[in-house]
């Protein structure tokens, strides 16, 4: 089917893609000065300390090779930090080495200052790189979701509209879009007049005619009136899943500087989040809170997760404002897979079947370097599975050594089934452990899933 403006789609789509690539392939950045730094500052240095010296044509013309090779092992021992016995060992060759080695040390951190500079120039350039990829990659997977958008085929489509009819609904159009998971039906409609009829129960008659469970997208309207409206419907997920967090501010403050996050999309997928900002208080609380909503903004916008904590990690590095963790699960709900990301959070446990397994993943913290590799452990969730995730003020709460087995301990205590109640319980014992002296904000988010009935209610 041919799609007015396809094709302009696609070019901005190769174009954001081709300026990515230029990006790219640009120079990367340095750690050390290249022949051609180590040429500028000999040039300089030559102009300002040497130039007006009677030993000039003797150091560098006569003896050009020995000067050159001196000055050269000089500047490498400033390279590495070594500035001491510097003037010593340009007393060999030189009548004046206070004056070249001031001089040399004055022009060495000009240069320096000058690539620290040319560094961050080119982790900005990297992270625009970064989102112009990311804008190519959504333009793509938009023109190929509009691609895959039908109309629903008869006879489906005609008893659809019979049997919406007899629930009082006129239906104007039926559309399908294939996703990644399910498929998404989208029905423009209206409720005859004086009529007022629940999605729910048009859910149901999809659910008897396509023969399997669909219900109203997450954040549709509840009610159709008698004003034309699109709907979107889509097949409910296998799991389900419920959560509970317990949090407790560090002794001494009155507000807890972790901030949490759950969100679901229409695609099936649960995203549960948790950032304990550097510090504590009220500044450590903006500070994550403010990394969860960065993620949910990218998230909702279908930014990948894994290209979404590389700009906040971008984003960090360029504000320097602190360096929070971010603790990122996110499950399928149609398959039950779990992936796992971290940014210096603490490990993730997984409580099934009595037993406790431990996640751990990547320490570093978001803003600590710019150049970031994600580790992304994947886990199979099965039905009456916890996950478990939490701050490093929880594990703070024990002493001694072992702290990690001394929380899978107490897990492996606990009876509750209810994620809330879990989430309390094990809090109770975080505080019983640091005698109610936390020494640190200490935040436990506990979500179980569960498989649901495969019974479909047929109209």
């Amino acid at each position: 089917m041919y799609y007015p403006g396809r094709e302009r789609v696609e070019e901005c789509a190769r174009t954001f893609g081709d300026l990515a690539d230029r990006y790219y392939h640009m120079p990367c950045r340095k750690e050390s000065f290249s022949r051609q730094d180590i040429e500028e500052i000999f040039e300089e240095l030559t102009r300002t300390a040497c130039s007006g010296c009677a030993h000039f044509e003797e150091c560098w013309k006569k003896q050009a090779l020995r000067t050159y090779q001196r000055m050269y092992e000089t500047l490498e021992q400033m390279e590495d930090g070594q500035t001491q016995e510097l003037c010593e060992r340009m007393r060999a060759v030189c009548v004046c080495p206070e004056r070249v080695v001031e001089h040399m040390t004055w022009i060495f951190r000009n240069m320096r200052l000058r690539m620290y500079y040319s560094n961050r120039l080119l982790e900005n350039r990297e992270a625009v790189a970064d989102q112009l990829w990311e804008m190519s990659r959504l333009l793509d997977d938009m023109l190929d979701e509009v691609q895959k958008t039908g109309e629903m085929k008869e006879p489906v489509n005609r008893k659809i509209c019979r049997l919406f009819a007899r629930r009082g609904v006129i239906v104007k159009k039926i559309f399908l879009m294939q996703k990644r998971c399910c498929e998404e039906i989208y029905i423009s409609m209206y409720a005859k007049k004086g009529e007022c009829v629940p999605a729910r129960d048009l859910a149901g008659i999809l659910s008897a005619v396509l023969r399997r469970r669909i219900v109203p997208a997450r954040d549709t309207r509840n009610m159709i009136g008698v004003r034309e409206d699109t709907l979107l419907f889509v097949e409910d997920t296998k799991y389900s899943i419920l959560y509970g967090v317990s949090r407790v501010a560090k002794s001494g403050e009155e507000i807890s500087g972790d901030s949490f996050s759950y969100m679901q999309s229409n695609q099936g997928e649960a995203v549960l989040s948790l950032s304990d900002g550097m510090g504590s208080g009220a500044d450590a609380s903006r500070e994550s809170r403010r990394l969860i909503e960065l993620l949910e903004r990218f998230l909702e916008a279908g930014v990948g997760k894994d290209t979404a904590l590389k700009l906040i990690n971008s984003t960090e590095v360029y504000e320097r404002k602190g360096y929070s963790t971010l603790d990122v699960c996110s499950v399928d709900l149609y398959t039950g897979c779990c992936e796992l990301r971290k940014l210096g959070a603490a490990p993730t446990f997984l409580y099934r079947n009595g037993r406790v397994e431990k996640v751990q993943a990547l320490r570093v913290p978001a803003g600590l370097f710019h150049h970031l590799e994600l580790e992304v452990n994947q886990v199979k969730l099965a039905d009456g599975d916890y996950i478990i995730m939490l701050t490093d003020g929880a594990l703070e709460a024990f002493r001694g050594e072992g702290r990690e087995e001394q929380l899978e301990r107490l897990i492996k205590e606990q009876t509750a089934k209810n994620p809330r109640e879990l989430a309390g319980k094990l809090m109770d014992g975080l505080l019983e452990a640091c005698r109610n002296h936390a020494s640190d904000d200490m935040t436990v988010y506990v979500a179980g899933i569960w498989r649901k009935s495969e019974s479909v209610l047929y109209a």
